[in-house]
């Protein structure tokens, strides 16, 4: 689909969820003729290589126009090469092509930011940020404190978060065969939310993982190489960028591609001088 500039949306038709757009390439990209391919694995390429096209129609994250799901590991990779990591670098110097506004001050962590974590992967987390330890410790939630020693939902905003959690809990609980060990392996990678997408029908936003776990459910008997744990691991450690730009254009990808793209236009600490300057035509990243 090719558009010139991006339509204004109408008042009564909400725009489509990249989320959405991300999945159903994936399954188009496995239903061909002896295509033995899976999903996670066609998910895969499609993050690896990066989708840039025309923003036509489709929802925008708020605030620094990107929003993040990622575990926290693979988040914080994108964190400091963005600048709001500890010790703070001084951001590279802004140009009109640029995703993001404000990435690199010393306020830390500017966009709505969530987490669900086990107590000692959220203090990982938290020193990264620049949460003081007692500011970190003060945010857990008393059941922090029991036996199960999980930090559960650490939250900068009120989005609906703690209950798509649950809800993805929920999905693992009647699919997955030992949902304890799911929920085991998912505190340990903890599993951290930044910035929401936008509906630009009714001009609210709330957290996008319960539409991960539609996603899973409509997807749920397409064939997949891993056990639908494993789907999720992979999803998480890779982690899914999604970012608007200026120019009218969305981009999709995993962590390490889209920095390799926010990288050539500047956007991150060793962007040089020179790359501030130009723009990109790439339609794949």
């Amino acid at each position: 689909m090719i558009c010139a500039t991006p339509p204004i949306p109408q008042p009564c038709v909400p725009c489509v969820h990249p989320l959405e757009y991300l999945f159903e390439l994936s399954y188009v990209g496995i239903i061909g003729v002896n295509n033995r391919s899976s999903m996670e694995e066609t998910l895969d390429r499609i993050l690896d290589k990066g989708l840039n096209f025309p923003n036509c129609g489709y929802c925008c994250p708020d605030c620094e126009g990107v929003y993040v799901l990622a575990s926290v590991e693979t988040f914080l990779k994108f964190a400091e090469a963005v600048g709001i990591t500890l010790p703070p670098v001084p951001p590279a110097s802004p140009s009109s092509n640029n995703l993001l506004g404000s990435f690199g001050n010393d306020t830390g962590l500017v966009c709505c930011s969530n987490v669900y974590a086990s107590v000692e992967t959220y203090l990982k987390y938290a020193e990264a940020v620049g949460i003081t330890i007692s500011t970190a410790v003060e945010a857990l939630p008393l059941s922090a404190n029991t036996e199960e020693n999980s930090a559960e939902f650490v939250q900068t905003c009120c989005n609906g978060y703690d209950e798509c959690v649950d809800e993805l809990i929920c999905w693992a609980t009647k699919n997955i065969s030992r949902p304890d060990v799911f929920v085991d392996r998912l505190q340990d990678k903890g599993l951290v939310e930044y910035g929401q997408i936008q509906n630009n029908c009714t001009g609210a936003v709330s957290s996008s993982i319960c539409k991960f776990v539609d996603l899973f459910e409509k997807y749920k008997n397409v064939k997949l190489t891993t056990d639908k744990p494993g789907f999720i691991d992979r999803l998480l450690d890779k982690g899914v960028v999604i970012s608007c730009d200026s120019n009218g254009n969305m981009h999709i990808a995993s962590v390490e591609t889209w920095l390799k793209y926010a990288e050539a236009v500047g956007l991150t600490q060793s962007a040089t001088v020179e790359a501030l300057g130009e723009t990109t035509t790439t339609t794949v990243l």
